[in-house]
């Protein structure tokens, strides 16, 4: 996903509402650029899995997080399993599920973001006019 979020960003010049946008290697906002349209990324595949799993999944989001980063356990150790386990398997443990919340509440302010973007009055019409400059005669109105 992070080099589809990056190789997309640099094909359509950015988005709608990007300002001053970063395409080059050599630049050095470069990689804070990257991890920002990654971030972005995360927000819209996000919100497209919620919307395709409308009414039907209440647990959208972390099959959506296990679906993304394949290091999320598919199972979570019980309360009285934990407690069996050593120091160092509950601290392990203890780090998946920070890690675990942490990209969820990341996933939840992002997919707010994307949420807030396509809430832009005319949206559909100003992507057309942006992509319009970039690629002259190619897009239909």
């Amino acid at each position: 996903l992070k080099k589809q979020s990056w190789a997309e960003h640099v094909y359509f010049g950015g988005r709608v509402g990007d300002v001053d946008p970063v395409y080059e290697e050599n630049d050095p906002r470069t990689p804070q650029e990257k991890i920002r349209v990654f971030w972005r990324r995360i927000g819209e595949a996000a919100y497209s899995a919620r919307e395709s799993t409308e009414g039907y999944a209440d647990d959208w989001l972390g099959r959506f997080l296990s679906q993304t980063w394949k290091d999320t356990p598919s199972r979570w150790p019980s309360g009285s399993e934990l407690r069996d386990m050593s120091e160092t398997s509950q601290a392990e443990w203890k780090e998946r599920r920070m890690v675990y919340n942490r990209r969820k509440m990341k996933i939840k302010i992002h997919l707010e973001a994307h949420e807030t973007y396509l809430a832009i009055p005319d949206l559909e019409g100003k992507q057309k006019a942006r992509l319009e400059k970039i690629w002259p005669g190619r897009i239909q109105r």
